[in-house]
């Protein structure tokens, strides 16, 4: 019977060896930047090519993750105030722009 679970990490056990799943590499890039005790501030899927969340972490920096889901290059706007910033996501990337608030 076929295993149609998904993990961070898969292993073969038939074939004793295992291997890591882009889920993997995204939550270590999310844990780096966002630290124990942040919150959740903001969320958008404006569109199905890219999916960004911002969070407030406990020192006051907004870190806002961008992950283009597509096999293509795509842009993304941020935006704080009257400034927006354009940014440049390759196929199957994260982007993370961090702001300080001090």
């Amino acid at each position: 019977m076929g295993n149609f679970c998904a993990a961070p990490i898969m292993i073969h056990t038939g074939e004793n060896t295992y291997e890591k799943q882009l889920s993997y590499y995204y939550i270590g890039h999310l844990s780096r930047y966002v630290k124990p005790q942040a919150v959740r501030i903001g969320i958008s899927r404006y569109t199905d090519k890219i999916d960004a969340c911002a969070f407030l972490n406990p020192d006051q920096s907004i870190v806002t993750v961008f992950l283009n889901r597509t096999e293509r290059d795509v842009e993304a706007s941020l935006r704080k105030g009257p400034q927006v910033c354009t940014l440049s996501l390759k196929s199957h990337s994260i982007v993370t722009v961090i702001e300080n608030q001090h």
